[in-house]
């Protein structure tokens, strides 16, 4: 497990600098569905806290929910009502680094059963961390949820 935990922290050293994690740090997200996320966030995190989703007033006189505007919802909604980065300007550098964590947890796990021999459980957590749709998907904050199959498993 720690191999997987390992590789994924590795794998995101690689794509990204570590200083996108820094809640303050908003100037790396420059991709059109990143600044989406951005100000939906911008919004949402500025109301009273709750468990509610939904943004009145955005866009302009309408209402409209967290998950609508591709805000990751539900990691939205657990950042927000558990007050973990209260006044933060983004959680999404946070979020890379988990869903690469986990990509490497749940690959290891699945190593660990189907591989006999530490080559097999190194080369197959290494192919299932690593696999090119997550990697290309790493401008689309939403998609980068890749470990959630790998879990199901």
């Amino acid at each position: 497990m720690a191999l997987g935990l390992i590789i994924g922290l590795a794998l995101f050293a690689v794509f990204f600098d570590f200083s996108i994690v820094n809640p303050h740090n908003f100037a790396w997200l420059t991709g059109i569905d990143q600044i989406q996320a951005y100000s939906a966030w911008g919004f949402y995190n500025r109301l009273p806290p709750s468990w509610s989703a939904g943004i009145p007033g955005y866009p302009l006189d309408g209402q409209m929910t967290v998950g609508q505007l591709d805000a990751i919802p539900v990691w939205s909604l657990l950042v927000r009502a558990s007050g973990l980065l209260s006044g933060a300007d983004q959680h999404f550098g946070l979020w890379l680094l988990i869903c690469f964590l986990l990509q490497g947890l749940f690959a290891a796990v699945l190593a660990n059963r189907w591989c006999h021999t530490w080559v097999g459980r190194i080369t197959a957590t290494l192919l299932l961390t690593a696999p090119p749709w997550l990697l290309m998907r790493t401008d689309h904050l939403t998609l980068c949820a890749q470990w959630l199959p790998l879990a199901s498993l």
